[in-house]
């Protein structure tokens, strides 16, 4: 994976953010998004900018770019 990209969804928290620190350590370098406005018609809560911080900075301490929205 080195040298490539790789776009996810879902990215703070689950399986999203399980796949992004994998694609990472295997060399990606990572462009990730995820919702984390609460909707009314969803009954759980949805992933906080906390979770997607901790994400980005995670992928960051592998030594890979993280552009997460």
């Amino acid at each position: 994976m080195n040298g490539k990209v790789a776009l996810v969804t879902g990215v703070a928290r689950g399986q999203g953010h399980s796949h992004a620190l994998h694609l990472a350590k295997e060399g990606a370098d990572i462009i990730g998004i995820d919702r984390l406005t609460d909707e009314p018609t969803i009954h759980y809560p949805l992933a906080t900018a906390d979770d997607l911080n901790e994400t980005r900075a995670l992928i960051q301490k592998l030594g890979r770019t993280a552009i997460l929205s």
